[in-house]
């Protein structure tokens, strides 16, 4: 649906409806530029509105007879791909802060971050049994089993809605009033500061050489990317020579472009990221003498 939202892409959709065509026959057919008709086009083909087959020098495109012959509800019934991806970035998260503070079974410290501190509250919490009561010495005999600081632990528990006291009786609270054991505030929170998506480019200062990537978590991916350098692990063979030979200082990292996340259902980030990352190659053409992408691209063809 959300393909389809967008005047340019109807009109290439009308256009092959009428018949296959190839990029440039549609951008003059269009009246658009062929760079921008391959972006629409791709973005078509990525939610299975059009589909392509090489004849000979050209790439012809044409639509997905199947998915138009489709119902209205048959066209909305979809899995959300991206829930599961979500899901799968928010249990990482999670598993990354308890692997940081927590060591042995035991808590080494308290988070100052707020949402961190929310997932400890939450680990110390799944001690309990829900519905059952707890004396303030029992409670306490629990949580010290993960922190010796058990006035802390309990005080918080009761401020964040995870914990109820009653006459010095201590219950976790119901799902509807627990902030934590919903699992919808990690989620919420987690996805207000989500790690930036976007297309980085790493620079050779001294021959000008480029490399264009793209990642969902762009600072991890040009992290990963200096440590490989420095530690001789690189891919990008040629990249790692030339860093050997120039040194750190002349290799330049930088984001050149952000994907904002949007608070639409199914979106696949990945794909707009491919796309993203292909314009940016279009543009600045990293390959052989002015880039090391087709090196790495033929090596991972092979």
């Amino acid at each position: 649906m959300k393909a389809l939202g967008d005047e340019s892409r109807l009109q290439a959709v009308k256009a092959l409806i009428e018949k296959p065509q190839y990029v440039e026959e549609l951008a003059h057919r269009l009246n658009k530029a062929v760079s921008t008709v391959s972006f629409h086009l791709k973005k078509l083909e990525s939610v299975g509105l059009v589909k392509k087959n090489k004849e000979q020098y050209y790439t012809i495109f044409s639509i997905n007879d199947d998915l138009f012959r489709l119902t209205l509800k048959d066209f909305i019934s979809f899995e959300n791909s991206e829930k599961s991806i979500q899901d799968k970035r928010i249990k990482d998260y999670r598993d990354k802060v308890l692997r940081t503070f927590i060591k042995k079974g035991k808590l080494t410290a308290l988070p100052v971050q707020h949402k961190k501190k929310l997932i400890i509250l939450d680990e110390i919490a799944s001690r309990f049994i829900a519905g059952r009561s707890y004396t303030e010495k029992e409670a306490d005999a629990l949580i010290n089993t993960v922190y010796e600081d058990h006035c802390t632990i309990r005080r918080l528990m009761i401020e964040e809605g995870i914990m109820e006291r009653n006459k010095g009786i201590y219950k976790l609270k119901s799902n509807n009033g627990n902030k934590m054991i919903d699992k919808n505030a990690i989620k919420k929170q987690y996805l207000q500061n989500p790690p930036p998506m976007g297309v980085y480019k790493i620079t050779n200062l001294v021959n000008g050489k480029i490399f264009i990537g793209s990642h969902l978590n762009v600072n991890g991916r040009i992290n990963r990317h200096k440590f490989a350098l420095e530690n001789g692990g690189e891919e990008i063979k040629a990249l790692q020579d030339d860093y050997r030979a120039f040194g750190a200082d002349k290799i330049v990292f930088e984001i050149i472009d952000i994907l904002k996340p949007k608070d639409e259902p199914g979106i696949n980030y990945k794909e707009e990221l491919i796309t993203l990352e292909e314009l940016w190659k279009e543009k600045l053409q990293p390959y052989g003498d002015k880039g090391y992408n087709e090196i790495m691209e033929k090596k991972s063809s092979r």
